[in-house]
């Protein structure tokens, strides 16, 4: 992968103690919520340690995700739409990959994306919680990509603990840039 430096060459400031908006993709906003978890400079970000990782290379046939597990599975967007009202008013999507039917359920949503994450006949990739819920399978807020996306996060994906309002998808979006950018700044540490 080639590195993408995001920075200019003629910065005077040392590449790990630019602030995190030095980072493509980071503006003034998003640097003020990373800025109060503490990451306020690009080294910061470097040095984010992920609280665990989550296996997502294994796509599971509907059929077989259990209660539990967290999972990635693929399907056809067979129906999506908000269901009822004042409190608990909750958006419900469907996938279906021909061995079954998930659910897809969000409880604070925004309808006007919603309708654009998910179309009715659209294929869709999902990761998340697996439960049951009056006898059907279902992933309270999954991660979706569209399949064959380059949004997709396959593999083994670094999991970092929640920051306010910044979803963790973003987090690690960033983190990689960093890392792209900046990796060839840090100073070996291990003795050679």
């Amino acid at each position: 992968m080639a590195r993408v430096h995001v920075f200019a060459e003629t910065d005077a400031t040392p590449p790990l103690a630019r602030p995190t908006s030095a980072v493509r993709g980071v503006g003034p906003a998003l640097a003020a919520q990373l800025a109060e978890r503490g990451l306020r400079t690009v080294g910061d970000l470097l040095l984010l340690v992920p609280r665990g990782y989550e296996d997502r290379r294994q796509v599971w046939p509907i059929s077989r995700l259990e209660p539990g597990m967290r999972a990635a599975a693929s399907g056809r967007v067979i129906a999506a739409g908000a269901i009822g009202g004042g409190p608990h008013r909750r958006y419900e999507a469907a996938i279906d990959d021909g061995s079954g039917v998930l659910r897809l359920v969000y409880f604070n949503f925004n309808p006007r994306f919603m309708r654009l994450d998910y179309r009715r006949g659209e294929d869709l990739w999902v990761f998340g919680q697996v439960s049951f819920y009056r006898g059907q399978r279902q992933m309270a807020h999954p991660e979706i990509s569209r399949c064959g996306g380059a949004d997709r996060e396959q593999g083994i994906v670094p999991v970092y603990s929640e920051i306010a309002r910044v979803p963790r998808r973003t987090l690690r979006r960033i983190v990689w840039r960093a890392v792209d950018g900046f990796c060839d700044q840090l100073a070996e540490t291990i003795p050679a």
